[in-house]
This record gives structure tokens, sequence and C-alpha cells, in this order.
């Protein structure tokens, strides 16, 4: 069981992002998913994952993604306690805007 959290940039997930060993999952709220969202990145609401995340491969490495952060950290380090391998993205989708700015 992996017993250390862990976090990645959103310029480290760029580097990832063809990598199929990692499994993106943005548990904002669909709507906000549907405004904008991580090419690739699979939408399961936090309600709908609490309920569900014993259908997750223990084999598979995911990384949450949220508004901020704050809540897909807390959903990883809450599955990383029960044996999933778990990464956050720091900062979440404003990670995402503040790359893009600094990119333009």
């Amino acid at each position: 069981m992996k017993d250390s959290y862990y976090e990645i940039t959103y310029k480290e997930l760029l580097n990832l992002r063809d990598n199929k060993e990692y499994i993106l999952i943005d548990i904002r709220p669909r709507y906000e998913y549907e405004k904008g969202h991580i090419q690739g990145a699979l939408s399961v609401p936090q309600y709908e994952l609490i309920n569900s995340y014993n259908r997750l491969n223990k084999k598979k490495t995911y990384i949450f993604i949220c508004q901020r952060g704050r809540n897909s950290r807390d959903v990883a380090i809450t599955l990383m306690k029960y044996g999933y391998n778990t990464i956050n993205l720091y900062k979440g989708m404003e990670a995402v805007d503040e790359y893009e700015e600094e990119s333009n």
C-alpha cells in the first residue's frame, strides 16, 4: 500500500497525458466539468465517487482534479488510505488557467 501523499503540477501532468497508466478523474460537479475540463479526464463528481470508489481498480493510478486542488487532495488522501494509487493535481483547474495565461 502506498503510504505517502503525492501531488503534481499541471506542467507535470502534461508530460503524463499520453501515459495510459494514469486515469484522470475530475470530481467537480458535472456543470463545472462541462464548462471546461482537461482533455481525457473522466467526470465522476465527488458525491458519486464516494458511493462507487470500490469500483476503481487498485492496480491503476488515479489523478484527481477539482477547481482549486483542495477537494481532490482530500479524495486522493482518503483513497490512498484504502490502498489506491492516487495523485492530486496541485491547484486543480486554477493551475490550468494559470498555465494557459502564462503561455499566451
